[in-house]
């Protein structure tokens, strides 16, 4: 039975979600994180960076914890320093399996985050966890080696593996196309730059993120080990500000960019859900993209007010 969680990245947009899901389970939960920004539960975190052994393992020694949850990563496509991505993404993480190797039981749960930009383009509509993996862009890769080398640790640890798809709700980075999308119309933006608007993408509540994570790490057995995070269904961006139109009833001017537009763009890049309705049954009733929106919509607009 799992009591208490470590969690890597506690402080992050997912990181944030999970801690209020084991809240309301009544789980204990620690984690570390190597930013200073503010959080809701500040005796929970430590500032330990990823790339420090020794300090996750004291941590790790101190919390004694019964599972972990590794969220903590650069998670972008667009990052441009790629040595980082693979020193933290891959070497972080090897890092972290190591210090939990080493501090924690055998057989001890520990679930990875991967990503779905994993799959990269495929003929297939939807696409499921026993694909082959094929990544375009140094994130994508990052994740990928991070997955294969667990597989080094499967003899001393329960490793399971989430992946993902476009997770989007409040308190997201601006730097993603929805909340900039949001702000742009929250702020009755006149004029906005996108990239491709046409490549489909299944934008996910990521309160259903946060819940099948914790699904997932604490149900003891399960016949697979790796689960999609997603909720079936695509739309594009074009489809995301149409909706934002349709709820505020203002329609800015939109250029295309070529500073945003990628060469190496996933033009559809939806879940298959089957493994995760299964995993769920029922416990868990998910947003839909309208709902979601109008939420992250609602969230801005209340932080303008306060902060006029």
């Amino acid at each position: 039975m799992v009591n208490r969680v470590f969690i890597t990245g506690i402080d992050g947009f997912i990181g944030k979600h999970v801690c209020d899901d084991l809240m309301r389970r009544g789980i204990d939960f620690y984690g570390i994180s190597d930013s200073e920004k503010s959080f809701a539960f500040p005796k929970k975190k430590k500032n330990v960076s990823i790339l420090d052994r020794l300090a996750l393992k004291k941590v790790l020694e101190e919390y004694k914890p019964d599972a972990i949850l590794h969220l903590a990563a650069i998670a972008s496509a667009t990052y441009e320093n790629a040595t980082s991505i693979y020193e933290i993404n891959v070497c972080g993480s090897e890092n972290l399996l190591e210090a939990v190797k080493a501090s924690c039981p055998v057989g001890t749960p520990i679930l990875l985050t991967s990503t779905a930009g994993v799959y990269g383009n495929q003929k297939y509509d939807y696409y499921e966890e026993n694909l082959p993996y094929s990544p375009v862009n140094h994130y994508s890769y990052s994740k990928m080696v991070m997955e294969l080398l667990s597989k080094n640790y499967k003899a001393n640890l329960d490793i399971k593996i989430v992946r993902p798809f476009n997770m989007i709700g409040i308190g997201q980075n601006e730097d993603f196309i929805a909340p900039k999308l949001v702000k742009a119309f929250s702020n009755r933006q006149r004029s906005i730059s996108l990239g491709n608007i046409d490549a489909i993408r299944d934008y996910t509540d990521v309160n259903l993120c946060a819940y099948a994570m914790v699904e997932f790490l604490i149900t003891e057995s399960t016949d697979y080990q790796v689960l999609n995070i997603c909720s079936g269904k695509g739309h594009s961006v074009r489809d995301v500000f149409e909706i934002l139109v349709s709820i505020t009833g203002f329609r800015p001017d939109v250029s295309i960019s070529d500073n945003i537009v990628r060469n190496n763009e996933i033009w559809r890049l939806v879940g298959s859900n089957s493994r995760l309705s299964d995993l769920l049954e029922g416990k868990f009733t998910t947003l839909d993209l309208n709902t979601i929106l109008k939420n992250m919509l609602d969230d801005t607009e209340k932080l303008y007010d306060i902060m006029v």
